[in-house]
């Protein structure tokens, strides 16, 4: 079992910004990607991070965390 949660992580995707997102900007469907490994927020997770705003400057790729919005 140990194995299989590893490989979950590994080809389960997170959320990330397409493009540089600004501190006050909406996030919108179109502003996310989904990217390999899962060391964020999960791809499935994606309705509860549409429509809240970034609190800090997050940039284009970088892995999502809670932390990141409102």
């Amino acid at each position: 079992m140990p194995l299989e949660v590893y490989h979950r992580k590994i080809f389960r995707r997170a959320l990330c910004p397409s493009n540089e997102l600004r501190k006050g900007k909406k996030i919108s469907e179109k502003d996310l990607v989904c990217l390999r490994p899962n060391r964020g927020i999960d791809a499935r997770d994606y309705k509860e991070v549409v429509g809240k705003k970034v609190i800090k400057k997050v940039c284009k790729n970088q892995e999502l965390s809670k932390n990141d919005f409102i």
